[in-house]
């Protein structure tokens, strides 16, 4: 499970990391799964969703949907709140097989 967990923090830092390469150097975050993602613009969390739906498919050979209300739904905290709070709802969604 540790295993699952880890690569869902890899497909998401690497999100991240892409995203990076996008903003001025003022604006870069923090690519750990610590990192904050509540400033983050509109338009960029839109490209950080575009990046984290292609990086899972990449690393699981599965496509998932942010628009899926499965991945809000019943949170506790909003998912795009940080890294950690990203890979936990994408891991719940993941595990329910709410996505093929």
């Amino acid at each position: 499970m540790a295993e699952f967990r880890d690569r869902i923090e890899e497909a998401i830092l690497s999100a991240v990391t892409e995203l990076n390469e996008m903003r001025p150097d003022g604006a870069k975050i923090e690519c750990s799964t610590q990192t904050e993602l509540t400033s983050l613009d509109s338009l960029s969390k839109v490209n950080m969703v575009a990046f984290i739906e292609q990086k899972v498919e990449e690393q699981f050979g599965r496509a998932i949907t942010f628009a899926d209300a499965a991945l809000v739904r019943d949170q506790d905290q909003d998912p795009f709140s940080s890294v950690s709070s990203l890979v936990d709802a994408i891991q719940s969604l993941m595990d329910d097989g709410d996505q093929t």
